[in-house]
């Protein structure tokens, strides 16, 4: 399923990342996997700012948990 408003920025990222979300996506916790599938950054509650400074260089995917469902996108750090 395609969802529009959910965007991260900036990609590429050197640490910063800030998401926007779909209005009334009721934000629960977001996780950070490497390429390997593990989960390297977890941040439950309703922020929407990420600090990636710790991750080593590569491709990560953002997982966004919500009331209404899981948005997901790939972000690279620098």
């Amino acid at each position: 399923v395609l969802v529009a408003g959910f965007t991260v920025y900036p990609n590429p990222t050197d640490g910063p990342l800030r998401m926007e979300l779909p209005p009334q996506f009721g934000l629960q916790e977001v996780r950070v996997f490497n390429v390997l599938g593990r989960i390297v950054l977890r941040q439950s509650g309703s922020g929407t700012n990420l600090d990636l400074a710790g991750l080593a260089p590569g491709v990560y995917t953002v997982q966004a948990q919500g009331t209404s469902g899981v948005l997901t996108k790939l972000v690279i750090v620098r």
